[in-house]
Parts: structure tokens; sequence; C-alpha cells
């Protein structure tokens, strides 16, 4: 079967919008927060941040990183997130998992990240 869209140059393809964000609603702390889509280099970066010498991924980093990073707005940081309830942050982490293709769902190089059980 044929592609229906048509090729793209390296240009248009680059200035393709595809790092999308949602409004994720937090009843806990009464808001709603916007989570983001990461850019491979920052997915790599946080995975590097989160694997130890043998290879295994620390899910204490992990989820801390995956809030953090994954919340545009607002801006929070690992002080605010390691005193707020486990559930809560680990219910946005398991959010930013699902929008950045991180889950056994989408396909052999997240296993190993949706493997962790927090």
């Amino acid at each position: 079967m044929a592609a229906k869209l048509p090729v793209l140059s390296a240009e248009q393809i680059a200035a393709a919008l595809d790092l999308t964000e949602l409004d994720y609603d937090v009843p806990e702390w009464g808001t709603s927060v916007k989570l983001k889509a990461f850019t491979i280099d920052q997915r790599d970066q946080i995975l590097s941040a989160c694997t130890e010498k043998d290879n295994t991924i620390d899910a204490k980093k992990l989820i801390r990183l995956l809030v953090v990073h994954g919340i545009s707005e607002p801006k929070l940081t690992l002080d605010i997130i390691s005193n707020k309830s486990f559930a809560v942050v680990e219910r946005i982490a398991q959010e930013v998992m699902k929008i950045n293709g991180m889950s056994k769902e989408k396909g052999p190089s997240a296993a190993t990240v949706a493997d962790v059980t927090f």
C-alpha cells in the first residue's frame, strides 16, 4: 500500500511539532499540571541518571526525575517532589511514562523502564 502523506524535507521534519503537552489534574494539590513529551536526548539523560553500574534502574531516582522533568508548568524541584505524597507523585510519573512511550505497550525500547515497580 502506498503512503498517503507526502515526503518532507529534513528541514520540514525538524520544524514539525511532535512534542505534545497535556493538562493533567492533580486533585490532591487542587490544581492541574502541564505534562510534556521528552525529546530523545531528554529521555536518554533521565535514564542515564537512573541507571546503576549493574545496569539496573534506580526506581527512586526515576520517579523523581520523571515528575520534575515531565512537568513543564509549574516548574517543580526535587526538594518539592521529595516532600509530596508518594501515591500522587507515582501517579504523575506513570502518566509521564505513558505520554513518552515508556511503557510495555509502546515497544521493546521502553520495556526496561516499564518493568520498574515503584
